[in-house]
């Protein structure tokens, strides 16, 4: 899939939100958002947060900020919770001065990782790892299986280049200084898409 054709393709809410779902079974993303226990006093901030689809798993907090660095999506998103007064909308890139301002409870990264070589990786859990106020991060990333060839078919494919192993995304943390709590393996519906989903503390 070209770069052009990815973009249009997630950038697409329609395509994005019904179709993809529809293709391969669905998504079902709950328990990793469980585990990050969100409540009234929670400060949200989630990296690349698309359309909002993570506004579905989030029962309670204080303020979300969503990063995204596509028009469309902020647009999309605003479009349908822009009266909710919490909800705190940013088209580009988190940046350290980002989360120095916000001091974040709570950080999403759904998707992230794999977006990134390993320097970016490492800079951006790094900065997570020096936020007094974090208490908990989750992440989810397609990941490479053995034997899983439609699986490792849809992660070469991805617009993402640097999709890993368990073992390898793991090492990432661990070199980031961060701790990682829980480890969750999520599937698309028909199962022919894994996820690897991790619960990291500072």
């Amino acid at each position: 899939m070209s770069n052009r054709l990815s973009e249009w393709f997630l950038g697409n809410a329609w395509m994005y939100n019904w179709i993809r779902p529809f293709v391969l079974g669905g998504f079902d993303f709950s328990e990793a958002y469980q585990w990050l226990d969100t409540n009234p006093s929670d400060v949200i901030v989630d990296v690349g947060c698309g359309f909002g689809e993570a506004l579905r798993y989030l029962p309670s907090f204080q303020a979300y900020h969503g990063f995204d660095t596509s028009e469309r999506a902020i647009g999309h998103f605003r479009q349908k919770h822009g009266g909710d007064s919490r909800i705190h909308l940013h088209q580009g890139e988190m940046t350290w001065e980002n989360l120095q301002r916000i001091k974040p409870t709570k950080v999403l990264l759904m998707g992230i990782l794999h977006h990134l070589d390993r320097s970016q990786a490492l800079q951006l859990l790094g900065w997570m790892r020096s936020q007094p106020t974090l208490q908990r991060i989750v992440t989810q990333d397609p990941l490479y299986q053995s034997g899983k060839w439609i699986n490792n078919l849809l992660c070469w494919l991805d617009r993402g280049r640097y999709v890993l192993d368990q073992a390898g995304y793991e090492q990432l943390v661990r070199d980031s200084g961060l701790e990682i709590q829980h480890r969750i393996h999520c599937s698309s519906g028909n199962r022919l898409a894994h996820y690897l989903c991790l619960g990291l503390s500072t």
